[in-house]
């Protein structure tokens, strides 16, 4: 028996019938069998007012344990859908078990794994508000200041973050892919200055830039999260644009502040790349794994998905070659949260595609 279904459904505007209609499709699929939980994406139209149509989901699954968010474009096993208003939900029986985090603690369940939604705002209190591993991303909006609505239980979420669990019994995995291409090997950073390089590999930043800039485009800084020079193949690290540099003082401008003695890789974002990483993680998965996932919870940054590989969705189209039968559902975010190789506990990653699997 499934234990999970999605259905998706959208149009011109933000409608209450949208959320009705997705959760109707998902849970035709689950049979006769009853939905205790609805994870219900709405897209960016609703933020304002999402009140409503969390509550045609709710009446319509038969239960207000109703959580989720609103995001810029949504995510379904059937399709994605980037520039209209609609809903994509995904229906849950009772064996799986989701609920707040604070309500299963409350009950005395144990759950080391938590599916963590937050705004760009709360990002860093989510982060360090549980010690628990963290899943989950930033939700992205229309205008980049947004309004950010959240809900659990069926309710708004004033503090612009949510975590949710599953049932103990119900184990989660992750599979997360980058789409940085390293231009340069792991690089010793001298001096730093918060956003500004000053010295790399004993000779000025921007000196050490031109050694490998030799095409006009976006330009990454990935910055290792320890002193490890194996962070790249780690995933153990921030990354930053390259802003500029400065001619006369010989330094280099990043996005974000940085510290001297860490190492850096210069880079590029890749679609051939990002395929590579993920067909591998994808074969890794079904290598230590005898069965399909039974459920899939997909977070995209908004950088990847069909403008990042010519017009298709091409994550979602991997995953779907290696598991056709798995129920998914996602939106495309601001950031991916998952641990880091590393240093164990749960950062945001960039310019990744991260599944959040039910095994």
């Amino acid at each position: 028996m499934n234990k999970a279904a999605s259905g998706l459904h959208y149009g011109a505007s933000p409608s209450v019938e949208h959320a009705r209609l997705a959760v109707q499709s998902a849970m035709s699929k689950l049979g006769d069998q009853t939905v205790a939980s609805v994870l219900l994406f709405l897209s960016a139209g609703y933020a304002y007012e999402p009140q409503a149509a969390i509550r045609e989901a709710a009446k319509c699954a038969g239960t207000l344990q109703v959580f989720g968010c609103c995001a810029k474009g949504l995510i379904t096993d059937q399709e994605w859908l980037i520039d209209a208003e609609g809903a994509a939900a995904m229906v849950f029986t009772e064996s799986a078990g989701l609920q707040a985090l604070n309500i299963l603690e409350q009950q005395g369940k144990a759950v080391n794994q938590v599916l963590t939604l937050t705004s760009p705002n709360a990002a860093d209190i989510a982060l360090s508000s549980t010690n628990k591993t963290q899943l989950g991303a930033v939700v992205t909006d229309e205008y980049g200041h947004g309004p950010f609505s959240l809900w659990q239980s069926g309710q708004i979420v004033e503090r612009e973050y949510s975590h949710l669990g599953f049932a103990p019994e119900q184990e989660l995995n992750f599979i997360r892919s980058d789409a940085i291409a390293a231009i340069s090997a792991p690089l010793q950073l001298n001096k730093a200055n918060h956003f500004t390089l000053e010295q790399i590999e004993l000779e000025p930043a921007l000196s050490n830039l031109g050694r490998y800039q030799q095409e006009v485009g976006e330009l990454l800084c990935a910055v290792s999260s320890s002193n490890d020079p194996g962070f790249i193949q780690q995933g153990d690290y921030e990354l930053y644009h390259v802003i500029g540099g400065n001619a006369d003082m010989g330094t280099v401008s990043l996005s974000g502040s940085v510290r001297a003695g860490r190492y850096l890789v210069w880079a590029r974002r890749e679609p051939s790349t990002a395929q590579e990483n993920l067909q591998f993680e994808l074969d890794q998965f079904q290598a230590q794994h005898k069965k399909a996932p039974e459920f899939a919870i997909m977070f995209s940054n908004i950088s990847r998905g069909a403008e990042f590989f010519g017009g298709k969705d091409k994550d979602l189209e991997l995953f779907q070659s290696s598991f056709p039968d798995t129920p998914l559902l996602g939106f495309y975010s601001n950031a991916e949260i998952a641990p880091s190789t590393q240093l164990k506990q749960s950062v945001c990653h960039h310019h990744s595609a991260l599944f959040v699997l039910g095994v």
